[in-house]
């Protein structure tokens, strides 16, 4: 079995990657380069989604089923929630947007959804952030010791 901190740590990992392709598909945007803009969301997105299912939904369930984690008064906590809520509405508008190109080249009905788009980048951004806060909160003194 992969220990937790080593497992957190990798998704720590990628999801910094996903930020850097996240910045860099806004930057194709900007240089009008929808096509790429596009597949790199795409790309973005199946990272995301391989993370949550792999590491943060297991560990959200191991976490939710513990008796008396729920402490609704601990900072913590509600922070953690917060960073589960946020990801859960990013991915899911992210899938929406993913499911309604599904890679055609017609980018058409992709202008008709643009005001959605900066909505679901700032929730996913926001998301990733809480989520590198939460884990220096978690691991950074088992980590740096």
């Amino acid at each position: 079995m992969v220990d937790i901190v080593v497992l957190a740590t990798a998704s720590l990992i990628v999801q910094i990657a996903i930020l850097a392709v996240l910045i860099a598909s806004y930057v194709l945007k900007s240089q009008r380069r929808y096509r790429g803009h596009g597949i790199t969301m795409l790309v973005a997105f199946v990272l995301h989604l391989t993370t949550i299912f792999t590491v943060m939904l297991p560990r959200l369930i191991s976490y939710l089923s513990s008796p008396g984690t729920l402490n609704f008064s601990d900072a913590s906590v509600i922070i953690s929630l917060l960073h589960a809520s946020l990801g859960a509405i990013g991915v899911s508008m992210g899938g929406w947007l993913a499911a309604s190109w599904h890679l055609s080249r017609d980018l058409g009905p992709m202008f008709a959804k643009k005001g959605i788009m900066l909505p679901t980048l700032i929730v996913w951004i926001a998301a990733i952030l809480i989520g590198i806060y939460v884990y220096l909160s978690l691991y950074y003194t088992i980590i740096v010791g």
